[in-house]
């Protein structure tokens, strides 16, 4: 029997108690990455860059930052599903490590999971939802068991055969769940720092970019701190998916 929606919560909930540490490790590498783009985001608010080679800057460091993000939560990811197994993880240089040939698979799924899910839109809204539910362990078959993008893509879909309707609400019960958290928080900080930044015009450009930089700062952390929650969720049933048998259409 697949595990329920209530239990993938408490069980992402437990296994975020247990791992605290470990997992805020990874946050906090992760949050390098996502400081330097809210540094250059808040440089380039005031305004469209002033040469090309400006531009080409910004763009090369906005890509250094996706990949080193995409290569973090590759990594992460792993180390979810490792201690949700109950096994020992490895250092996070070798996790890195072990993680970086999954980046181009991991790009080129999320590129082509992508497309079909709005090919599906285009044709019709049900057709992208039901790919939207098929290959949303794309990323996780590559993550976790190496695979390539289609034959992710397979795995994916194969997991959810016979069961969609079933992996769909336990998608996004954890999601509505944690996602009322999130905002909860993230709209706490927004109702404080809306009123500490009323009186700041973008005219005050030190004290402008200063504020935008240190708002960005706080929010990411927020996010990063309940960002463990979120990314498990999808692992758990992913990993409990493997362990149910395949239905037959």
């Amino acid at each position: 029997m697949l595990i329920s929606a209530k239990d993938i919560i408490l069980q992402t909930i437990q296994l975020y108690r247990q791992n605290a540490a470990l997992f805020l490790r990874y946050m906090t590498i992760l949050f390098i990455p996502l400081g330097i783009s809210i540094i250059v985001g808040a440089f380039f608010s005031l305004g469209e860059p002033t040469s090309l080679l400006l531009g080409v800057l910004s763009i090369t460091i906005m890509l250094c930052v996706y990949l080193t993000s995409l290569l973090v939560t590759l990594a992460f990811i792993r180390v979810v599903a490792t201690r949700y197994a109950g096994k020992q993880t490895k250092p996070i240089l070798e996790e890195l490590r072990a993680a970086t040939p999954l980046l181009w698979p991991a790009i080129i799924g999320s590129i082509l999971a992508g497309l079909a899910i709005i090919g599906g839109l285009f044709l019709l809204v049900v057709p992208g939802i039901i790919f939207s539910v098929w290959f949303a362990f794309v990323v996780y078959a590559i993550a976790i068991d190496g695979y390539g993008a289609t034959e992710a893509m397979r795995s994916s879909k194969a997991l959810v055969a016979g069961k969609w309707m079933g992996v769909l609400w336990r998608l996004l019960a954890p999601g509505v769940v944690f996602g009322i958290v999130i905002l909860a928080f993230e709209g706490l900080f927004s109702l404080v720092a809306g009123n500490i930044a009323e009186g700041i015009s973008s005219e005050q450009t030190a004290l402008y970019i200063g504020t935008t930089i240190i708002f960005g700062l706080v929010s990411s952390i927020v996010s990063l701190l309940l960002t463990p929650l979120t990314t498990a969720a999808p692992i758990i049933l992913y990993q409990e998916l493997k362990k149910s048998p395949a239905v037959k259409k």
